[in-house]
């Protein structure tokens, strides 16, 4: 068992759109195999910091699937309306899903053919009790020329957040946009 949360192996999330043109994206989540070895529930928040409104984001998320390590598919108990429990593994589980990303405010998720704004709370299902794990967030698919924004450093061509609160508090923008750096008192931007 890893003590220190921070060098626990990160859920590996990989998100890539399905149709701009209807507002789907499918999030592909890799979790590791320590974080899953005794069984897990995975849950999606209800809401997100700083809108203190349950907003209901699991209406949003539908085709649910969980793979094992050999791409075995595994059963999975929906517990509530947000919440699914998994089965004990003995390797990495991989489990994908779909949004339905229509709602355009600071809040929620949109995507079409010009931008994709997506919300950790909204987008991201966590493994409850391990919410000190690491979250390593990468984009495939997205259209050629189109950049994405956030406040995670980006290691190795992943975002990496250093739990699921760091997540949640930082929102990500794809598209084609100038990016403009800054400093403030002497601090510079988080992006270039």
């Amino acid at each position: 068992m890893v003590h220190d949360p921070s060098k626990a192996e990160p859920v590996r999330a990989v998100v890539r759109p399905l149709s701009l043109s209807q507002h789907e994206v499918e999030v592909v989540l890799t979790l590791p195999a320590q974080a899953v070895a005794n069984g897990a529930v995975l849950a999606l928040p209800a809401w997100t910091p700083g809108s203190y409104l349950v907003r209901d984001y699991a209406r949003f998320l539908d085709r649910l699937r969980v793979l094992d390590g050999e791409g075995r598919p595994c059963p999975a108990e929906k517990l509530d309306k947000q919440r699914w429990r998994l089965p004990a593994a003995t390797g990495p589980l991989t489990v994908s899903y779909r949004l339905f990303c229509n709602d355009l405010t600071v809040r929620t998720n949109h995507v079409d053919a010009g931008h994709g704004h997506l919300v950790g709370a909204a987008t991201f299902l966590y493994l409850e009790g391990q919410e000190a794990r690491p979250v390593s967030v990468s984009f495939a698919g997205w259209p050629e020329g189109w950049e994405v924004a956030s406040a995670l450093p980006l290691r190795a061509g992943a975002y990496l957040a250093a739990d699921h609160d760091t997540l949640v508090d930082s929102p990500f923008e794809l598209g084609t946009f100038t990016s403009h750096a800054f400093r403030s008192r002497a601090a510079p931007s988080s992006w270039p």
